[in-house]
């Protein structure tokens, strides 16, 4: 299940929001259960998840694809208090 947490300093501020951890995924997991076939390499994953953190930036999705070393990547999404 996720959890909720609250960023750093961000209490009183307007713009304050809640980050929803969903899970880590790490990129061996990715390939095995997003893709079928072997054929697709862990730089390409990286790839491919760079172009959707774009795609969300640009396109101003209340959410972050992130990072964290050692743990995978996750869905944070930020929903306004």
């Amino acid at each position: 299940m996720g959890r909720l947490r609250s960023p750093r300093g961000s209490s009183s501020s307007s713009n304050s929001c809640l980050i929803i951890h969903a899970a880590y995924f790490t990129v061996n997991q990715i390939l095995s259960q997003a893709w079928a076939g072997p054929a697709l390499l862990p730089e390409e994953v990286r790839n491919y998840v760079r172009r959707v953190q774009m795609i969300l930036a640009e396109l101003e999705i209340p959410c972050a694809l992130v990072d964290q070393a050692g743990r995978g990547y996750s869905l944070e999404l930020r929903v306004d208090n």
